[in-house]
Order: structure tokens, then C-alpha cells, then sequence
């Protein structure tokens, strides 16, 4: 259950600094967990920030790098990161996904080592993490509005995705994923 703060309410000071200092860290967790070369964040990290050990050091997740895409433009509004910085990040991103980045139909791998972005872990394409991936690469493409290449490559990114493919046979259910 969601409880709603009764009209008029107000968080205080220190419920503030809590929220504020919350936001940020999560943030942080997308500049710093995304590689930059690809733009791929990092599936998972320790609480320190560092990365996981062994098989998983690599492996960036689609949709954390959807949500990271979205963390940008936050970021930028916040004044974590420059606008400037913020495009560049964005740009790498779009380049790969656009360029690079392995898929079918318009359709990306879950998992993606992400350095390279080769399909990790015999991950399938998936109808979830494209959404989510796709999500951040629209969101970016309307903060960056005024931004020709941007406002391009998100375009060219979303209007790939090919919807029926994933139908699989069903008239009315997408697939949650494939796998070749």
C-alpha cells in the first residue's frame, strides 16, 4: 500500500537532505557504471561502487542503460553534470545502440558485455529490457530536442523496433523474448 502525505504537508530538512543525497547517489551509479565507449551500464556493483568479480564484471544490462539514458537528463536538470557532458554521454549511447549494437527486428540482447556489446550469458532478446532501453533513448531524444543528431538516432533507434515480429504468432501478446 502507497501512503499519500496528507494535504498540506512537508517533508522536513532532514527528510530532504535524505531524498536529495538518495537522488544523487543513484545518479552517480549510472555515470559511474557506464562504460565509455559504448555507453553500456554495468549490470550490477558493489555498495562501493566497485565492480563484482568473476563472470558478471562486464555485463551491462539493457534496461540500466535505459534508465541510465533517463539519469542523464535528470542529472543535467539537477546541475550533477553538464549539459554538455550529458550530451556526450547520451551521444555515445545512441551511437552504439544505433551503429553497433547486436539485435534482431529491432530487438536487443538483455545482457551484453559492455565493452564490446556481444550478447552475454546466452541472453535472449528481450521485450522488457527493449522497452525500457528504448524508454531512456525517448526521453533523451526529448531532452535533447533541439539537438538534430539526437533527436535522429532515438528516432531511428525506436522506429526499429518491429513490433509484430515479437508477436511470435500471437495476434495479441508480445513475446517476453527470443532466443536464436
Amino acid at each position: 500500500m502507497v501512503s499519500t502525505p496528507a494535504p498540506g504537508a512537508s517533508l522536513g530538512s532532514e527528510d530532504r537532505a535524505f531524498l536529495d543525497d538518495l537522488r544523487h547517489r543513484a545518479f552517480q551509479y549510472f555515470v559511474e557504471q557506464a562504460d565509455p565507449g559504448t555507453g553500456l551500464v554495468r549490470d550490477r556493483a558493489r555498495t562501493t561502487g566497485a565492480a563484482v568479480s568473476g563472470a558478471s564484471q562486464h555485463v551491462a544490462s539493457i534496461a540500466a542503460t535505459g534508465f541510465g539514458l533517463t539519469a542523464l537528463s535528470i542529472g543535467a536538470e539537477h546541475g550533477w553534470i553538464s549539459r554538455q557532458d550529458a550530451r556526450s554521454r547520451v551521444l555515445v549511447t545512441l551511437r552504439f545502440f544505433a551503429d553497433r549494437a547486436p539485435s534482431e527486428h529491432g530487438w536487443f540482447y538483455h545482457f551484453m558485455d559492455m565493452r564490446t556489446g556481444a550478447r552475454a550469458w546466452k541472453s535472449e532478446l528481450s521485450s522488457i529490457d527493449t522497452a525500457l532501453l528504448v524508454a531512456g533513448v525517448l526521453t533523451a531524444g526529448q531532452y535533447f530536442s533541439n539537438d538534430r543528431e539526437i533527436r535522429s538516432l532515438s528516432n531511428a533507434i525506436y522506429r526499429r523496433v518491429d513490433f509484430q515480429w515479437m508477436l511470435n504468432g500471437d495476434r495479441y501478446l508480445l513475446a517476453m523474448g527470443w532466443t536464436p
